[in-house]
């Protein structure tokens, strides 16, 4: 174990100070998400950072590092900034001047150029290609404190380190990850990648599995989704297999055979950073083609290793890239390049991200020869600081033109014998960075007329004028024709027999006096110009005549709860629009309200309605039959026919009837009763026995009078009358047949008598 300062720490700090060197020596410093992209996202020089870079740095700089509160620990080939010495690694405070305590501090510093230095803890770890720092052995990494001396445990357990260049460094569990040029780590082979446990100690598992590695220097390594690692460099095989620059390995070291499939030819020249953002990765490096095309020195690729059509990086390096590094929403780009378009000084720049979107156009259809609504074309840029957007439009049919001024398309198109569709293309550039947006513009010859206004059909009394108007519209304005055919033939066409109505060339048709020989005849309006025809709907006359009321409803009285029904008759002349309607009156006749009707029902018809289950309340409401004629603008009317309803009322005996003291048998007995009441009652005549028993009806004996014929056994018994209606019913005393006694049968004899007559009498 260590036993320093730095060992004394737990070793996930440890870890963690060795993430942030991985990171750097990938050329990448996590601080943030990286600028989101949009429909165009350029990378553009920002000026003002190329202004306090001065004269730069003097060669290559290999990694830059953000620090804290502000500045930037740069590592590299370079002895001089600003014409100042420094060699191999320099502070810049937030203006970018020379920090000169750290560079008194650094003293004579490295033997070699450094590759990386990260702030770490108040201090930093570097990693390179020297053995020495300040006289004192150092191979090829090193930690140092806040004042830059060595941190003496970590340099114990590092021992002899490495035999050559230290490049990338990965935390990895509890251990982390190295790539460079060396090929002996402790002076034991490691073929330019190896794993170190906390303690700075082989991982012989991983070393087993590595097998022979990789055949030239591993420059970025970065840990991949999934487990395994992103690896590039300058080597072309991994194990003995091709894998040119760019590799992925799993978790167990072994090739990812589909990542490989999806870089196809890859780059021709190495990778040296490679920076994970959002679905994709930008790489850089010394190569200038990816996959035959042009990708001088730094590309986006996608999730599918695709070069992202939307990235666009205004300008190219001339040299190759060593680092990129998100920062505040920019990215601080290193290497070996001196004049980059839009840069002064050399080796070190920022990017500014640029995001550009043209507003979506949707497709158009014009007419020709008709003047378009004016097409508002428009832009976003961010920052604004990036100026405002230069509009460009292209491809617009022949007639419209963009006008800058007012960012409209504007113009008549040129008439066309038929439809044409072009595509156009709008524009948005703005420093350097352009987006694009394509809308397709029909123009289609010029239209035929329009009809805007429809005649409709029109009801007149016989013998007057009836007028129908119809509107219509085009470019040039069209000329109108009525015509006319007889609506009589239900088997014609929508085109079949119409002929042209002499003078009728107005927009409003007048038919004088038309008479009942004129009914169904149908009408209708062309609209002409030299583009076309445009044919109104037919439009039909309707001549009426006055409908009649044959027979109007009579008054009606009901007993309350019962129905009413109101019934008349009236005639038409078979014209179906004309149709009945119920009206009642609550108020004797001041308004009416409708309470039934119905369409025609022939030339004569009967109609009725009812008023079922009437109440007291009805009492005096006034009923109308109506017929409606000309569209239901006039009608005809009943005189009213009232409505009585009575109160109903039970039954009151108003006659008893009276007892038989004395009958002959066989002789008839006559008994009368009567009663009143609302509605009149039935009547139903009940036979008495003598001790009182329940009263027997007599069969068919519903009439007031009963008559019965004296028998022995009526003799002592009694009859009643009950009277019954919905109110009630009422009861006759009874009437005795008191004494019934036998009768003796009369005999007549009858002699005939003939008379014989010799001639009958003359007539006078």
């Amino acid at each position: 174990m260590l036993h320093s300062r730095a060992s004394r720490r737990p070793a996930e700090t440890l870890l963690g100070v060795l993430l942030v060197c991985a990171l750097a020596a990938a050329g990448l410093v996590v601080t943030g998400a990286a600028p989101a992209r949009a429909h165009a996202t350029g990378l553009v020089v920002d000026p003002a950072f190329d202004a306090g870079l001065g004269g730069g740095f003097n060669s290559s700089v290999f990694s830059v590092a953000p620090t804290e509160p502000d500045g930037y620990v740069v590592a590299g080939f370079f002895t001089r900034y600003g014409g100042v010495s420094a060699p191999y690694l320099a502070r810049l405070d937030a203006d970018l001047e020379l920090d000169t305590d750290f560079a008194a501090a650094l003293g004579s510093g490295f033997n070699s150029w450094v590759s990386v230095a990260l702030p770490v803890d108040g201090g930093y770890l570097v990693g390179g290609n020297f053995s020495l720092y300040q006289r004192r052995t150092a191979p090829r990494l090193v930690r140092l404190d806040a004042d830059l001396r060595i941190d003496e445990a970590f340099s114990a357990a590092l021992g002899t380190g490495f035999d050559g260049a230290v490049r990338a460094v990965v935390p990895d569990g509890d251990g982390f990850v190295v790539g460079g040029s060396f090929t002996r780590y402790q002076g034991r082979a490691v073929p330019r990648l190896v794993r170190l446990d906390a303690d700075l100690r082989i991982d012989e598992a991983f070393l087993a599995a590595l097998g022979t590695g990789f055949d030239d220097d591993v420059r970025v390594v970065v840990p991949a989704d999934g487990g395994g690692y992103l690896v590039g460099g300058n080597f072309t095989r991994y194990r003995g297999e091709a894998a040119a620059y760019l590799v992925r390995l799993d978790a167990r070291l072994e090739p990812d055979t589909a990542f490989h499939a999806a870089l196809g030819t890859g780059f021709d020249g190495n990778v040296r950073v490679v920076v994970p953002d959002g679905d994709g990765y930008y790489v850089g490096g010394s190569f200038t083609r990816y996959r035959g095309e042009a990708v001088p020195h730094l590309v986006r690729l996608d999730a599918d290793l695709v070069p992202d059509p939307g990235f666009q990086l205004v300008g190219s390096f001339s040299d190759t890239v060593f680092s990129v590094v998100p920062h505040d929403g920019a990215y601080v780009v290193a290497g070996d390049f001196t004049t980059p378009e839009g840069a002064r000084s050399a080796h070190l720049l920022r990017l500014v991200t640029v995001v550009v979107e043209v507003d979506a156009v949707a497709d158009r259809v014009s007419s020709a020869g008709f003047p378009v609504v004016p097409v508002p074309v428009a832009a976003r840029v961010e920052p604004a600081t990036a100026g405002t957007p230069v509009l460009t439009v292209s491809g617009l049919p022949d007639g419209l033109t963009f006008d800058r001024g007012t960012s409209t398309i504007t113009g008549t198109p040129s008439v066309v014998t038929g439809t044409t569709t072009s595509r156009v293309t709008v524009s948005a550039t703005a420093s350097g960075v352009t987006d694009t947006t394509t809308f397709t513009w029909t123009v289609e010859p010029p239209p035929p007329p329009v009809v805007d206004l429809e005649p409709t059909d029109v009801h007149v009394l016989a013998g007057t004028d009836a007028r129908f108007t119809a509107a219509g519209s085009g470019d040039p304005t069209p000329t109108v024709q009525w015509f006319t055919r007889d609506g009589a033939d239900e088997d014609a066409g929508p085109d079949d027999g119409w002929q042209a109505v002499a003078g009728a060339t107005a927009p409003e048709l007048v038919v004088v006096a038309p008479g009942v020989a004129d009914r169904g005849r149908q009408y209708r309006a062309e609209f002409r110009n030299a583009h076309g025809v445009a044919t109104t709907r037919a439009a039909t006359l309707v001549v009426e005549t006055v409908p009649r009321i044959v027979t109007a409803p009579s008054h009606q009285t009901v007993v309350e709860g019962d129905t009413a029904t109101f019934a008349g008759v009236y005639a038409t002349d078979g014209l179906r629009s004309q149709r009945r309607l119920w009206l009642r009156s609550t108020d004797g006749g001041a308004t009416y309200e409708q309470v039934g009707g119905g369409m025609w029902c022939g030339d004569r018809c009967r109609t009725s309605v009812e008023v079922a289950t009437a109440d007291r309340g009805a009492d005096g409401d006034l009923y109308v039959l109506a017929i409606t004629y000309l569209d239901g603008t006039r009608r005809v009317e009943s005189a009213p026919a009232r409505l009585t309803v009575l109160a109903q009322r039970a039954p009151q005996i108003t006659v008893q009837p009276e007892s038989v003291t004395l009958a002959v048998e066989g002789a008839d007995l006559v008994f009368t009763a009567a009663a009143t009441g609302v509605p009149e009652p039935t009547v139903q005549w009940f036979l008495l026995d003598e001790d009182g028993g329940d009263p027997v009806p007599i069969s068919g004996a519903t009439d007031p009078t009963l008559v019965l014929t004296a028998t022995a056994d009526l003799q002592g018994r009694s009859v009643v009358a009950e009277f019954t209606n919905r109110a009630g019913t009422a009861t006759t005393f009874p009437a005795t047949v008191v004494e019934v006694r036998p009768g003796r049968a009369l005999a007549l004899r009858v002699t005939p008598r003939v008379v014989v007559v010799d001639a009958l009498p003359a007539r006078p």
